[in-house]
């Protein structure tokens, strides 16, 4: 498809629809979100509309790769809208096309920003907004827009919650405020900005990429960048973010490749080992979002302005019979979520740049068309949407937002419960999407996770739930209950099968993306935490984690735990090619040969009741396996098929028996969670870091390793481990 847009507004025609779309601040605010607006009833009917109507053009642009039949009908959806008077807002909507005949659903997603134009000047003026004058803004516009977030913030989010943990880093760039020259300094030597001794230093979170930089800090050239920067050889990124930190009149900045020697192994240990507190301390985060290295500058060229393919800028003409005023209006037409667009940059692949982006007290995306300004109370973006931080869904925003914090220091038991259940729920989604991102050095996994783990850790204010290698003692059990859903070739597997010698039960171990959240059963998710956690099998006893030197950035020396859990138990498993096609795969188990019925009935339950992944990769033979019971879910009902069943006249029951008869239809089903372990022989050359090798029994502890996770659903009554006896025994994990 051809780009729809201009750089100037132009003045086109879209149909009736879709200028209500355009004036959404006067749809009825009497029904709750997400709610239906009308539009087109068809494909056909909307494909047509296109050929006219640009805005309908973009929606059939957004399933352009689809195979959708002309009969599927379509349906619109808005579930977020804001509404700014005077004549400004925005709505997320959803686009869906549903097949008549089978339960089929696509859908899409399109943001709509639009703003009234008789009154725009006036507005733009007043609050430092774009003016909408072309769809791309220039460098000096995208810094205005910072400068006035900045001093925004500054002045009048309540408390102070915005401001930086002062920090002095081991070297800052003088940036030249006064006119010299860029160049090195100790941190120890830095001009505080005020009375209190507080160095202002703005830090750049960018891609190393997979060219060699031209100017990093050496043993041999460290000397020399202390007397000066030499720009002729500086990357254009590192030249924009000096220049973004002189106008925005911070006097030093903070980059990883010119601060730390690169070469110290020694200094780079210390100096990764701090990078909360590096981050934490900075004015603002500088982000080269889009930028793949350092070459390409904090605004890489992008053709059309950053505005991709299918979107639009356009000047609206609205009908008399739609709104009886007559106002124009500019639209600016998103493709996906706009909230959630920073986190779709290249920047956001790559694995250091996570605990940037939480720690930062102030983060700014340098993007096209838009810049993303995100403190700890606001998000603001560049054509004029603004949100409180907790109503922006990402993984920073809403996961660890000043909510969060709130709620954490709060005198209120049931809000300190609230929060701490937040707390570790987002701490699992942070970890599929930190463990699906990218290094430049895989060995550096470990290291860049340590700054969002000590920050997070107080942020908890609780001794006792100490972080135990990317798991947490009070939840240790449900941390264990990660799962790989991929393979990545860029981590190098160790002999043991883990990652760089790391213990198999941590998520870190995993040579591929790992996630949690995968198996949500019924009745787990509502329930209160005490519940919970009487569903729970495993429980931590004690953990022996020794390191060369500073925690996560420093040689692992060894690590292990000793849990207590129901008995241990052998299940055979086996693959087959059905099975093979789901993620995660079904096994066979206990010799079964289960199958989809033979009698050409519609294929709606899947039989198979064993579904798992190995944590280094998929099972290609089959065989008995130690198996350790993780977590019991709530008993679910489930039918059995109708067929099966008959009344005492020899006639088939329908859906709607009732009685005795139809309670015999269905069957209590109990969800068991576990993990998939492999047998270690003790040698007798192990302590085990001074754990204990024999219980109260004297009994000697058995040892396994983890190589994978299952779940599987089982009768009530003939559940596979056994957790009605009292008995428990204490198994080491490595």
């Amino acid at each position: 498809m051809s780009s729809l847009i201009s750089m100037k507004p132009e003045t086109i025609n879209i149909c009736t629809f879709c200028q209500k779309l355009v004036i959404f601040r006067r749809l009825p605010q009497d029904r709750p979100l997400p709610r239906e607006l009308p539009h087109q009833p068809d494909y056909a009917t909307l494909t047509k509309s296109s050929t006219t109507c640009h805005m309908c053009l973009a929606f059939v642009s957004i399933f352009s790769d689809e195979n959708i039949a002309s009969d599927w009908a379509f349906r619109l959806d808005v579930d977020a809208l804001v509404c700014s008077p005077p004549d400004f807002g925005w709505l997320h909507c959803e686009a869906s096309f549903r097949s008549p005949s089978k339960a089929l659903k696509i859908c899409g997603v399109l943001t709509i920003v639009s703003r009234a134009t008789s009154i725009f000047t006036a507005q733009a003026e007043q609050h430092h907004e774009p003016s909408w004058n072309d769809a791309q803004t220039t460098f000096d516009e995208k810094i205005e827009f910072i400068q006035d977030c900045l001093r925004q913030c500054r002045s009048q989010h309540a408390s102070n919650m915005c401001r930086p943990t002062p920090c002095r880093p081991l070297r800052l760039i003088n940036v030249g405020l006064d006119g010299t020259t860029p160049r090195l300094v100790p941190g120890i030597d830095a001009k505080p900005h005020n009375s209190n001794g507080v160095v202002s230093y703005a830090a750049l979170s960018h891609c190393w990429g997979t060219r060699q930089l031209p100017l990093r800090a050496t043993r041999s050239n460290v000397n020399q960048l202390s007397r000066s920067i030499p720009s002729d050889i500086l990357p254009k990124t590192f030249a924009d973010a000096l220049e973004i930190a002189r106008r925005l009149q911070i006097p030093y900045l903070w980059i990883d490749a010119l601060c730390i020697v690169q070469d110290d192994n020694q200094e780079w240990q210390d100096e990764a080992a701090r990078m909360d507190a590096i981050y934490l301390g900075s004015q603002l985060t500088i982000a080269a979002a889009e930028s793949p290295d350092s070459s390409q500058g904090c605004f890489p060229f992008k053709e059309n302005g950053g505005i991709e393919d299918g979107e639009i800028f356009f000047r609206a003409n609205i009908s008399p019979d739609v709104l009886s005023r007559q106002t124009d209006f500019l639209v600016r037409v998103y493709k996906n979520d706009i909230r959630r667009r920073h986190e779709e940059t290249v920047l956001s692949t790559r694995g250091w740049t996570l605990q940037e982006q939480l720690l930062s007290p102030r983060f700014v995306s340098c993007m096209s068309p838009d810049v993303h300004w995100i403190c700890r109370v606001q998000h603001r973006i560049q054509c004029g949407v603004s949100l409180m931080v907790f109503q922006t869904f990402g993984h920073v925003g809403l996961r660890f937002s000043q909510l969060a914090i709130r709620l954490i220091t709060s005198p209120r038991p049931k809000e300190v419960r609230l929060a701490r259940q937040l707390f570790h729920d987002s701490w699992r989604r942070m970890v599929n999407d930190y463990t699906d991102r990218e290094f430049t050095y895989a060995s550096d996994r470990v290291a860049a996770i340590r700054g969002a783990i000590r920050y997070l850790h107080r942020l908890l204010n609780d001794d006792e739930n100490e972080p135990i290698l990317g798991l947490w003692r009070k939840s240790f059990a449900l941390g264990l209950a990660w799962m790989r859903i991929s393979h990545r070739q860029d981590v190098s597997i160790h002999p043991s099968g883990t990652v760089h010698n790391l213990p198999s039960w941590t998520w870190l171990a995993c040579p591929g993306q790992a996630i949690y959240h995968h198996w949500k059963w019924e009745g787990l998710e509502s329930v209160n935490r005490e519940e919970l956690y009487e569903r729970i099998q495993i429980m931590l006893l004690d953990c022996r984690i020794k390191w060369s030197g500073a925690p996560y950035t420093s040689t692992l020396l060894y690590a292990y735990v000793r849990v207590e859990c129901p008995p241990i138990r052998e299940i055979e498993m086996t693959p087959f090619s059905p099975g093979d096609q789901h993620n995660p795969p079904y096994f066979q188990v206990f010799g079964e040969n289960l199958s989809y019925p033979g009698d050409g009935s519609e294929q709606t339950t899947i039989p198979w009741r064993c579904a798992g992944q190995f944590d280094a990769g998929n099972m290609t033979k089959g065989g008995r396996y130690p198996c350790m019971l993780v977590k019991l879910g709530f008993p679910t009902f489930e039918a059995d098929h109708i067929a099966e069943y008959k009344d005492e006249s020899g006639s088939k029951l329908d859906d709607k028996s009732e009685g005795p008869l139809r309670a015999r239809r269905r069957r209590k089903k109990v969800p068991e969670m576990f993990l998939i372990l492999e047998k270690v022989e003790d040698d007798g050359t192990h302590d085990f870091g001074g754990l204990i090798s024999r219980d109260e029994n004297h009994e000697e502890i058995l040892v396994y390793k983890r190589i994978g996770i299952a779940h599987l659903e089982s009768e009530e009554g003939q559940e596979v481990f056994d957790t009605a006896s009292e008995k428990r025994i204490s198994v080491i994990l490595v």
